[in-house]
């Protein structure tokens, strides 16, 4: 069923196009933390209750995701 998956994963420079796309999805789970940022200092009483989505702990996740997640 997913025999091209397999086939598509195992070119020789399959490494690469590995480190790409964790590269972008890093990418994008770290800018959609940033959206959530974003959200957060124009409507402040969005999370008002979690304390896990607050804007210091956000900011800490946004930038490490985006910059390690590249790298």
């Amino acid at each position: 069923m997913f025999a091209w998956l397999w086939d598509w994963s195992a070119t020789p420079d399959s490494g690469a196009r590995h480190g790409l796309i964790s590269g972008a999805l890093w990418f994008l789970i770290g800018t959609s933390i940033g959206l959530i940022m974003s959200n957060e200092l124009t409507m402040p009483d969005l999370f008002e209750g979690i304390a896990l989505l607050t804007f210091s702990r956000l900011s800490t996740v946004d930038v490490n995701m985006v910059v390690f997640g590249f790298l």
